[in-house]
Protein backbone atom coordinates (compact mmCIF):
# COMPACT_ATOMS: atom_id res chain seq x y z
CA UNK A 1 0.00 0.00 0.00
CA UNK A 2 1.03 3.52 -0.76
CA UNK A 3 2.50 5.66 2.23
CA UNK A 4 0.48 7.99 3.69
CA UNK A 5 1.63 11.90 3.07
CA UNK A 6 1.35 13.80 6.85
CA UNK A 7 -1.39 16.01 7.42
CA UNK A 8 -1.28 19.25 5.67
CA UNK A 9 -2.36 21.43 8.24
CA UNK A 10 -0.23 19.97 11.54
CA UNK A 11 2.07 17.60 9.88
CA UNK A 12 0.30 14.82 12.18
CA UNK A 13 -0.14 10.64 11.52
CA UNK A 14 -2.52 10.13 8.87
CA UNK A 15 -5.23 7.05 9.45
CA UNK A 16 -7.09 5.42 7.03
CA UNK A 17 -10.66 4.38 7.93
CA UNK A 18 -13.46 2.03 6.16
CA UNK A 19 -17.35 2.67 6.92
CA UNK A 20 -19.65 -0.11 7.16
CA UNK A 21 -20.21 0.18 3.65
CA UNK A 22 -16.75 0.12 2.39
CA UNK A 23 -16.29 3.24 1.51
CA UNK A 24 -12.59 4.68 2.93
CA UNK A 25 -11.70 7.85 3.38
CA UNK A 26 -8.21 9.46 5.23
CA UNK A 27 -8.29 11.31 8.25
CA UNK A 28 -5.99 13.22 10.16
CA UNK A 29 -5.27 11.27 13.19
CA UNK A 30 -6.32 13.93 16.07
CA UNK A 31 -5.19 11.44 19.09
CA UNK A 32 -1.97 11.38 18.31
CA UNK A 33 -1.79 15.04 16.81
CA UNK A 34 -4.70 17.48 18.33
CA UNK A 35 -5.03 19.16 14.50
CA UNK A 36 -7.20 22.18 14.52
CA UNK A 37 -8.71 21.85 11.66
CA UNK A 38 -9.55 17.88 11.49
CA UNK A 39 -9.24 17.46 7.71
CA UNK A 40 -10.44 14.10 5.64
CA UNK A 41 -11.36 13.35 2.40
CA UNK A 42 -14.41 11.92 0.86
CA UNK A 43 -15.06 8.38 1.01
CA UNK A 44 -14.20 6.31 -2.26
CA UNK A 45 -15.24 2.97 -3.20
CA UNK A 46 -11.14 2.16 -2.85
CA UNK A 47 -8.57 2.41 -0.80
CA UNK A 48 -6.49 3.65 -3.68
CA UNK A 49 -8.52 6.49 -4.45
CA UNK A 50 -8.34 7.63 -1.08
CA UNK A 51 -4.78 7.62 -0.48
CA UNK A 52 -4.16 9.08 -3.94
CA UNK A 53 -6.95 11.78 -2.76
CA UNK A 54 -5.21 12.48 0.40
CA UNK A 55 -1.28 12.33 -1.06
CA UNK A 56 -2.66 15.01 -3.81
CA UNK A 57 -1.32 18.77 -2.87
CA UNK A 58 -1.46 21.89 -4.80
CA UNK A 59 2.08 21.82 -6.40
CA UNK A 60 1.33 17.92 -7.68
CA UNK A 61 -2.32 18.18 -8.99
Amino acid sequence: MTDLKPCPFCGGEAILQKGTDGRCWIECNITKSHCSVIPKTWAYKTKKEAIEAWNRRVDNG
